[in-house]
Formats: structure tokens, sequence, C-alpha cells
């Protein structure tokens, strides 16, 4: 669940519509998004955004890591690498229990006057070094 508040930072998302990403990882991660849905789709500018993820753990997280970049316009503005656990416990406590989960976070999403791409790549590894999910997704940003 840790794992998700970096797309759900980066996944600033006109109705609830699944967001498109690209699993950059290895089938066999223990971390499997089933849903990734956002209101709106895609990002404007002023706008709160609710997103929604949903999917299953198959292993308990006790600790790891995370790496996240990103990008505008194909030139990188922002990298982001720290322990999970260290994440906001009250909306993703640690340690993560196996099982089903679902979780929804509403953020702003700034008024920058800027319209164009935005690329996000997310990494995240469990305390043992292994990846638990690698995901990619790119949205155009719209004003209002």
């Amino acid at each position: 669940m840790r794992v998700l508040i970096a797309l759900v930072l980066f996944a600033a998302v006109a109705s609830a519509a699944p967001v498109p990403w690209k699993n950059c990882g290895t089938g066999s991660s223990p971390l499997k998004i089933t849903t990734l849905d956002s209101d709106p789709w895609p990002p404007v500018e002023g706008q709160n955004v609710t997103i929604t993820a949903a999917g299953s753990l198959s292993e308990q997280v006790t600790a790891g890591n995370y790496d996240a970049t990103v990008s505008f316009d194909g030139i990188p503005i922002l990298s982001k690498s720290g322990n999970i656990c260290d994440l906001d416990p009250s909306k993703f406590p640690c340690p993560v229990p196996s099982g089903s989960f679902s979780k929804t976070l509403t953020i702003a999403v700034p008024n920058l006057n800027l319209q164009g791409s935005i690329g996000v790549k997310l990494t995240v590894t469990d305390q043992n070094n292994k990846q638990l999910i690698c995901a990619q997704l790119t949205a155009n940003i719209k004003s209002e």
C-alpha cells in the first residue's frame, strides 16, 4: 500500500477512468495492481484528483525503499528516493500485511499554467531488496 503513494502523488488524474500505466518489472512481483482509476483523467490543472488503487500483496512488507522519477516533456524535473516506512503512517501504515487492498487518495493539482506530458517511473523494493513493483505512466496535463 505504501508503494501506491508514489503512484498516487504523481498520477494526477474527466470522470473516473482507468489510469494507463505499464508494468516495467517482472511478472512475478508480489504486488499486483488490478485497478488504478482516477477522477478526473487526464489531469487538469487547478482541480482535485481522486485516485483509487486496488490489488493484492502476496507477502507482508516490513521495510523497503522506493525510487521515483518525474519528467516534463522528457526533461527530468524530480527524483525522489526513500524508505517506504517513512511515508505518512496515517495513510500508509508499516508493516503492510499481505492480502487484498483498496486505497483512495485525493490530491490537489496545482495551477501552474503548464501544458505538456508528465512521465513517471516508480520502483519499490521490499525488506529483502526484492522488487515489489516497477511502474511507468505518462499523462498529458490540460489547463482548465
